[in-house]
């Protein structure tokens, strides 16, 4: 796992440290368990929309995805800071085709042998603004970019219909196919967040974000809701679980990159946390 050769770095770190008189500086490391649904549609620049394919069901991937991640918040002041989370998520699958999918100017014909690998780096930066806190409680709004890369690679064998400007062409056999398509898709999220210390080690907590916008070339829906609880062994050191359900649905038209991509997965997360 990506993340898991530092865990002992940051309980080294935890241990070295004095803790302040209020939390400034949280770090976490995790590594979550997540089932996905999810399509992609790479749209020729000539010709009308593809059909959509769906990475589990025609591709074979595996519903089920380990994700690594690292997140982080600074408080720079009482009521203000800054939070941030990058998650890179790898997928991979071979398949034999039960029916024709659609890449680009390409049909990939029922039968055919397909390697596939779909990329992303989710980029997640936003500021909250504290509206209500004492003691036991914080109540926040949040307002930032869930920055998206993106990266979808086939490689296929078997019978291929490369279509010309008027949607027919010709079908050959190809043994040696190979096409990608990149995305780098920015959305702007917001927020709610509510956190209640039980004690003064023991937190529960929960968010909803949501976005229904479009900018430039992209426009998108997405829904994200979150429950965790946070349990603080030391002044430095503790441990959290979360469980979360997210719901994304880009559509771009630019120039690099024509076409769809949407998913929903829920997904159980623990972690580790350093704060000072």
């Amino acid at each position: 796992m990506m993340f898991k050769n530092y865990t002992l770095l940051l309980a080294l770190l935890a241990i070295s440290h004095q803790a302040p008189a209020q939390d400034r500086f949280r770090l976490s490391l995790g590594s979550s368990v997540n089932d996905f649904n999810s399509e992609i549609r790479v749209d020729s620049k000539n010709l009308p929309a593809a059909l959509p394919i769906n990475l589990e069901k025609d591709l074979k991937f595996d519903d089920s995805v380990d994700i690594d991640w690292l997140a982080g918040y600074w408080r720079f002041s009482d009521k203000h800071r800054i939070q941030f989370e990058i998650l890179p998520i790898t997928r991979s699958a071979r398949a034999t085709l039960e029916d024709d999918i659609e890449f680009e100017d390409d049909i990939i014909k029922a039968g055919a042998f397909v390697k596939s690998d779909f990329d992303t780096t989710i980029y997640d930066i936003n500021y909250m603004y504290s509206f209500y806190k004492t003691d036991k409680w914080e109540l926040g709004a949040t307002a930032g970019l869930y920055w998206m890369d993106v990266e979808v690679e086939l490689e296929a064998a078997g019978d291929i219909q490369v279509r010309t400007r008027d949607g027919d062409g010709d079908i050959s056999f190809q043994d040696d196919y190979k096409e990608s398509e990149q995305a780098h898709a920015p959305l702007p999220l917001f927020g709610l967040s509510a956190t209640y210390k039980i004690l003064p080690n023991w937190e529960v907590g929960t968010g909803f974000r949501i976005l229904d916008i479009e900018i430039g070339d992209y426009s998108g829906t997405f829904i994200s809701f979150i429950a965790s609880t946070n349990y603080f062994f030391s002044e430095h050191l503790g441990v959290g679980f979360s469980i979360g359900d997210f719901d994304l649905d880009v559509e771009a038209d630019g120039s690099d990159y024509r076409g769809k991509f949407e998913w929903s997965y829920e997904g159980a997360q623990a972690y580790l946390s350093m704060r000072y």
